[in-house]
């Protein structure tokens, strides 16, 4: 994937978990992430997207990394990544 789409899709990712997040206040939106199968704890990512990620940011990607699986990143931590790719993206002109 291109830094661009990595970008996005992280992007998507932590959104539909803060939306989760925000439903997971009252019980009407518990049920409804139940049903759904959505996590306001947890974002999945796929193990290329992270990998492609850290390396764009400068992180050393270790060998053996399981990039063909899918991988829970907690909320924060996920939060995190997304502000620092948006960053990147915006220093690099990717994004206004």
């Amino acid at each position: 994937m291109s830094n661009a789409h990595c970008v996005i899709y992280v992007a998507r990712r932590v959104a539909e978990v803060r939306n989760a997040h925000v439903r997971a206040r009252w019980f009407g939106g518990r049920f409804y992430n139940w049903l759904t199968g959505s996590s306001a704890d947890y974002v999945v990512l796929s193990g290329a997207v992270l990998a492609n990620s850290f390396k764009w940011l400068g992180e050393t990607v270790p060998e053996g990394f399981p990039r063909g699986a899918n991988l829970e990143l907690q909320f924060e931590l996920a939060e995190k990544l997304d502000a620092d790719l948006r960053a990147k993206a915006k220093a690099e002109g990717l994004i206004s």
